[in-house]
């Protein structure tokens, strides 16, 4: 398995169930991307202005896109219609003065595959349309999964999806080794190539990557196959200078440097290369300036499925969420008895990772006599580290991704769950000392009695 920016996991123990200088691109170009369009010469270019025209005068240009829909490349979208029945339209949000972007009333989404917010031990649990995301191990409490949407019988998320002798290849996923910022999509299982070939880059010796490896869409049935790629010598980067000249692009995405003044739970690692992603478009966080977040980018690590058939696309340069936007928290039940297991689902449907703390992820809270609301049940089953003092950062949860907690609670009374989390943090720091863009929010469920 692979994340998109290569960092390492935070086991969640009680948690975890599954080329600058070159002018701008011109208004063709920003309707739909382009490898070869440099990014603008400010860094720090603000987003779309409300109502900037990017596709210029379409009365002199008649065949300049007229709509929405029109302007937004593969992959992106305005609305469910514009996904494969195995995905979900998620990340569109509005801002202070529409049009947020282009000819979009709204910022633009991504087709992400769909997390249903239904926890699970086995694929069985799922239906036949969907397997269960184990979303990793550590700690005393056995993980709990949630069940995601897959489009063919063949497509996984990781090893275990797959028929004995196969395994999942091409997939990007999340988990002890990989924490993701950009969001996960499926693979497909394969029984190991043959000698000097490879479908990732765990097929090949220390030290080389797999490339060459070419895909079949999901929805290509004329498809003949996947072919396996070869071995080459790897190459990563640390900045965009080291990408020059780079088939894949000029710009180095999902490299990690720790801070001088800042204690990292992970050493510095390299990042790849990737296009420029165009004027006022963005792969990661530091491509938008000021207060500004990278919206529902779909960034692709080299190799993998959704990167070979052309789903990968920018994001854009817009404003941070609200507060609770595309946050969703719910209960896996209706009647919550006393002393009985019960689990509150957390599924990112926004269209930036939100942030967690490994140590204190979700409380359930009481409500006194009085009315207010004091923290009262906290999973017992957290990572080690929590106790132990170790350094651990803050955990990302990726749009479309998402996650289940359990608890037990052995009083009557009025309960509710919340979960804190942030949003546009830094990454690897400690927790304790990582810098974010918007902090002290919450999602919390509605009251319910426990008898």
């Amino acid at each position: 398995m692979r994340g998109p920016d290569g960092f390492l996991a935070v086991a969640v123990a009680w948690f975890l169930a599954c080329g600058a200088g070159a002018a701008p691109p011109s208004p063709a170009d920003d309707a739909a991307p382009d490898a070869d369009v440099a990014a603008p010469e400010e860094p720090d270019d603000a987003p779309v202005e409300a109502g900037e025209d990017l596709l210029g005068d379409a009365e002199e240009a008649p065949d300049v896109p007229r709509t929405c829909e029109e302007v937004l490349g593969k992959g992106q979208c305005a609305s469910d219609g514009a996904c494969a029945a195995w995905t979900v339209c998620l990340g569109v949000g509005g801002c202070e003065e529409p049009p947020c972007w282009g000819l979009c009333e709204d910022y633009p989404g991504t087709c992400l595959p769909r997390t249903l917010p239904e926890v699970c031990d086995r694929d069985e649990d799922c239906g036949e349309d969907a397997v269960c995301v184990d979303r990793g191990a550590g700690g005393e409490v056995a993980p709990v999964g949630l069940c995601r949407k897959r489009p063919s019988a063949d497509a996984c998320h990781d090893d275990g999806h797959c028929p004995t002798g196969q395994r999942c290849a091409g997939e990007v996923s999340c988990g002890l080794d990989a924490p993701c910022l950009g969001p996960e999509y499926p693979g497909r299982c394969h029984a190991p190539p043959e000698a000097g070939r490879c479908f990732e880059d765990s097929d090949c010796p220390p030290g080389q990557r797999c490339a060459g490896t070419a895909w079949c869409a999901f929805d290509d049935a004329d498809c003949a196959g996947d072919v396996a790629g070869t071995c080459t010598a790897a190459s990563g980067c640390v900045t965009d200078a080291d990408c020059a000249g780079s088939p894949d692009g000029g710009f180095c995405v999902g490299a990690f440097q720790c801070r001088e003044d800042a204690h990292c739970a992970f050493p510095d690692r390299e990042g790849f290369c990737a296009p420029a992603p165009g004027l006022r478009r963005c792969w990661q966080q530091d491509h938008c300036g000021g207060d500004w977040v990278c919206r529902s980018a779909l960034l692709c690590p080299p190799g993998t499925l959704c990167l070979t058939t052309g789903e990968a696309h920018p994001g854009v340069c817009g404003e941070l969420p609200a507060p609770g936007e595309g946050v969703a928290l719910t209960l896996d039940t209706n009647q919550v008895q006393r002393n009985v297991p019960f689990h509150a689902v957390v599924v990112n449907q926004g269209p930036v990772p939100i942030f967690l703390d490994p140590c204190f992820v979700a409380v359930v809270q009481f409500r006194d006599d009085q009315g207010q609301w004091s923290e009262s049940w906290i999973p017992e089953a957290r990572h080690p580290a929590c106790e132990e003092g170790g350094t651990l950062p803050l955990w990302p949860l990726p749009p479309a991704s998402g996650t289940a907690a359990t608890f037990s609670v052995d009083v009557p009374g009025t309960y509710r769950v919340q979960v804190p989390y942030r949003v546009g943090c830094e990454q690897g720091v400690e927790r304790t000392e990582a810098r974010c863009k918007s902090d002290a929010l919450a999602a919390t469920t509605l009251a319910f009695e426990v008898f």
